[in-house]
């Protein structure tokens, strides 16, 4: 190495996160079978071998959180987040289900 000369560090390698998996609730499914539906197919299991929702959150809970209100109209700017399946589900009051 020559006088002067300085060693650079390699630049660090942040390993890039795949966008999140979106499932849309379909109309004839509660939100909580729309999480237990997605999970099933990003894991190509059967929906009897997903782990019960009901370890990680009350399926009913979630259900009503997101049922119309007094007026007919979902809550759109809701989301609720928690951990289920190994990954973190956010569920959107869209209708979407997403999978991190």
């Amino acid at each position: 190495m020559s006088p002067g000369s300085q060693l650079t560090p390699p630049e660090p390698t942040i390993p890039a996160k795949s966008p999140p998996r979106q499932f849309a609730v379909r109309e004839d499914e509660q939100v909580s079978e729309a999480v237990i539906r997605a999970v099933s197919e990003q894991e190509n299991v059967d929906l009897q071998n997903v782990a019960p929702l009901y370890e990680r959150i009350d399926p009913d809970a979630l259900d009503d959180f997101f049922e119309p209100n007094y007026d007919g109209r979902v809550p759109t700017v809701t989301s609720v987040e928690f951990d289920y399946g190994g990954y973190t589900v956010v569920v959107r009051g869209s209708g979407i289900v997403e999978l991190h």
